[in-house]
């Protein structure tokens, strides 16, 4: 995997659970150890949306 492809993995990942940190605890933005210790409790759902993104590139990968 690229360098490139892991950045915006990590980009993709990280904005979608800051948008839901921020819809559950309005109060802690800019909080970033509350946010790190929210992705940590909720791995399942980090883990759902790389499988989502990788699903998502491999389709779009095979049809080009």
């Amino acid at each position: 995997v690229t360098k490139y492809i892991k950045s915006r993995l990590k980009n993709v990942v990280s904005d979608v659970m800051w948008e839901r940190f921020i819809e559950e605890f309005p109060d802690k933005d800019g909080d970033y150890e509350a946010f790190n210790q929210y992705m940590h409790n909720n791995k399942d759902e980090v883990y759902e949306l790389l499988e989502d993104w990788s699903d998502r590139n491999e389709e779009n990968t095979k049809s080009n």
